[in-house]
């Protein structure tokens, strides 16, 4: 389970990482969702292995912004 605390960790602290360098020219906005959604994966096995139901809300929310944030990138609504 350490594995999975771990991974989850690291890839929010990337996601973290890209967002906040990403610009118009270049990918790292992208980059960023897409790590921040194989993150919420790893967040959602946590979430249910150890019965914290109540970060259910969060992660959903977030994932909601990861998806939406990556349709407009991809039609170039940026």
């Amino acid at each position: 389970m350490i594995i999975i605390e771990l991974t989850a960790s690291v890839l929010t602290i990337t996601t973290i990482y890209l967002l906040a360098h990403a610009a118009s020219w270049n990918k790292y906005q992208i980059y960023g969702c897409i790590t921040g959604l194989t993150g919420q994966a790893f967040w959602l096995y946590i979430i249910f292995a150890q019965h914290l139901y109540g970060l259910l809300l969060a992660d959903g929310v977030i994932f909601c912004i990861y998806v939406t944030r990556i349709n407009r990138l991809m039609r170039g609504k940026a």
